[in-house]
């Protein structure tokens, strides 16, 4: 039997690729899917494409306000109780393999979070934005995948941060010295565009700053 995994995307207001994303949700192999989709207060209610209207598998959920990526994750994450939770950027997409591979690892491992590579990729419409051509180890909320016990016990991400949460929140899973495994296959699909998280904060890196400040705390 197929296992059930919980997958939250998060969404505010970019919604070009929205179909793409979560076609990659729905094909993944080897899983059943429930995909949990946040409209982060958007300024207009996002509607999904007809073709999902009947859909089962796909859940839409509406935040009249904004709660940031972060917040938007723990209010998606709060709607499921499968084993496995994941999480996946509305403009990024993934392997079809994706899921199984990093379900296989955690059981074969014993780990509290398994993740693998991620390739970053440039959209026809991207302007002067620099795309690594290198793989790099995916530590972002889109390449990683856990039991849902890990969640539980290093709980939701910081919603008072506008970018940064995956850091803050891999930071508290250190320090409960809790167990990762990583892979050599790609597990996201990272989008690199005009309206992204990484471009729309590269000038600003006040909030990497107060998550670093918060981590030395800890380990002080």
């Amino acid at each position: 039997m197929a296992t059930r995994i919980d997958v939250v995307m998060p969404v505010r207001n970019v919604t070009a690729f929205l179909e793409e994303a979560v076609d990659s949700v729905l094909v993944q192999e080897g899983v059943l899917p429930r995909l949990v989709i946040v409209d982060d207060g958007s300024d207009s209610p996002v509607e999904l494409p007809p073709k999902y209207g009947s859909d089962t598998r796909i859940t839409l959920i509406r935040s009249e306000t904004q709660r940031n990526a972060g917040g938007a994750r723990n209010l998606g994450s709060d709607a499921g109780d499968s084993g496995y939770l994941t999480f996946l950027d509305a403009d990024d997409v993934w392997p079809a393999n994706r899921c199984e591979l990093l379900i296989r690892e955690l059981d074969a491992s014993g780990a509290d979070l398994a993740l693998g590579q991620v390739r970053h990729f440039a959209d026809r419409r991207m302007v002067g934005l620099h795309v690594p051509s290198e793989l790099q180890p995916a530590y972002l909320a889109g390449g990683a995948m856990m039991p849902r016990e890990t969640w539980r016990r290093v709980g939701h991400y910081n919603a008072g941060l506008r970018a940064g949460e995956f850091i803050d929140w891999y930071n508290r899973f250190k320090v409960l010295n809790l167990k990762e495994s990583v892979i050599g296959d790609i597990t996201l699909h990272r989008r690199v565009h005009n309206r992204s998280t990484t471009a729309t904060q590269r000038d600003d890196r006040s909030e990497y700053l107060k998550v670093v400040r918060e981590w030395m705390n800890r380990k002080g």
